[in-house]
């Protein structure tokens, strides 16, 4: 062979492994940096329209002045991923300004297609304001089949699938990747804090749970948005690591009054898999992890793991203390021949349940 052939081959093998593998998943929180995106999920109005599965669409409100009557309105924005099929990529629409937006129901127009029933056209009310200055709600459809996507009038009740050929064009504001954890988001846990706002933004990407290995179950991002109210401008939005599941336990501690960066800690459990101290049983674990958030950074620290979740009640766990104790009475209570047994525990009254394996 010859020798430049051979030192070219050899580049190919050294290189060819590196272009095979996926790109590593942060195992660090990622601070957000899209404007509108990460703007909509610090202080806009989040809901998934009623109907939708989980991650497939969002529809959203934030706050702008109308620059005409210098007044605070509400500019719509409708979140979703192309053709729901995840495939083609997110794309953030911008809407109309409005008093406000209400109503969002996906169930009058869902479809049924092969892979079941998908919603591309959603119900949604307009708060406008009369010339005598009363308020007044406006039914209307957004459309997202329409070429491009509008907003128009609803159809007559008597007949719901006759939609009207005119609209008013939603205009293309986002298609960036960072868009797809505003469309996956659930709606945010809020906790107002004198001028700050904590939110915590459970995401749904999609993909099995129920069906595959417990070690493959897709893993999910969780937001975490900070956001000082008195001036409106400062703010900070990380990603956190895509884990099985991260879980909001309980605030620790606020800003500081004199505090610029308005830090705080809370605490959150981070799901993993391993075999229960109760049952030998494959499960999914928790480690109790302490967050300290400011505008400038986020931490995350391990305080303790091995906490075992708590049948019946999702994001529930027992301590390893109260594990030992339980394991403890166990042992006390039943005779040397007697099967093992599984046990739950009520974390609101304490009791304990038993239930032979």
């Amino acid at each position: 062979m010859r020798p430049a052939l051979a030192a070219l081959l050899l580049v190919f093998l050294c290189v060819l492994p590196a272009l095979a593998a996926e790109p590593e998943e942060s195992k660090e929180p990622v601070r957000m940096r899209n404007p509108l995106v990460t703007e909509i999920l610090a202080r806009g109005t989040i809901k998934a329209p009623v109907g939708m599965a989980d991650g497939e669409g969002v529809v959203c409100q934030l706050p702008e002045q109308d620059p005409q009557t210098g007044l605070v309105m509400w500019r719509l924005y409708v979140g979703h991923m192309r053709d729901f099929d995840f495939m083609r990529g997110p794309l953030l629409l911008q809407g109309p300004l409005a008093l406000g937006w209400d109503g969002i129901d996906g169930n009058l127009y869902a479809q049924e297609h092969p892979g079941g029933k998908f919603v591309k056209r959603v119900a949604i009310r307009r708060l406008t304001s009369l010339p005598d200055g009363r308020e007044n709600l406006v039914n209307e459809i957004i459309d997202l089949e329409a070429s491009p996507p509008v907003i128009r009038p609803a159809p007559d009740p008597s007949e719901p699938q006759t939609f009207l050929s005119f609209g008013e064009a939603l205009q293309v504001a986002d298609e960036s990747e960072e868009a797809t954890l505003l469309i996956g988001s659930l709606g945010p846990l809020e906790i107002v804090m004198g001028d700050w706002v904590f939110r915590y933004h459970p995401v749904d990407l999609g993909g099995p749970c129920a069906s595959v290995p417990i070690e493959q179950c897709t893993k999910q991002p969780k937001i975490l948005t900070l956001a000082e109210t008195r001036t409106g401008g400062k703010k900070a939005v990380f990603a956190m690591p895509r884990d099985r599941n991260w879980i909001f336990r309980r605030m620790v501690s606020e800003p500081a009054p004199d505090d610029p960066t308005g830090r705080i800690e809370f605490e959150m459990f981070q799901e993993y898999v391993g075999k229960s101290a109760l049952d030998n049983e494959k499960v999914y674990l928790g480690k109790l992890m302490r967050v300290t958030l400011s505008l400038k950074s986020v931490s995350i620290r391990e305080i303790s793991k091995g906490w075992e979740p708590v049948i019946g009640y999702p994001g529930k766990f027992l301590s390893p203390k109260e594990v030992r104790e339980i394991k403890a009475k166990q042992r006390a209570a039943r005779p040397a021949t007697a099967r093992r047994v599984g046990v739950s525990a009520d974390v609101g009254t304490g009791l304990i349940r038993l239930s032979r394996l």
